[in-house]
């Protein structure tokens, strides 16, 4: 097999895993976001933060890139 070959199944298979790990975080993500559009569950979520020190800032992170 050619080196072009290569490096063009490289990249497909590179993109799919991509592609992948993307639709993977949304579809965790979605409950979590939809909860936040109510009262109760800003709360909880702001609990949460609080209550999870340095893991709770990096989860507010994650929460602000999605």
């Amino acid at each position: 097999m050619s080196r072009k070959k290569k490096i063009k199944r490289f990249k497909i298979l590179l993109m799919a895993v991509v592609l992948t790990l993307f639709i993977g975080i949304t579809v965790y993500l979605f409950p979590i976001m939809k909860n936040l559009s109510t009262v109760e569950g800003q709360v909880a979520f702001k609990e949460k933060v609080e209550s999870s020190g340095i893991l709770g800032m990096l989860s507010l992170f994650g929460l602000q890139v999605a």
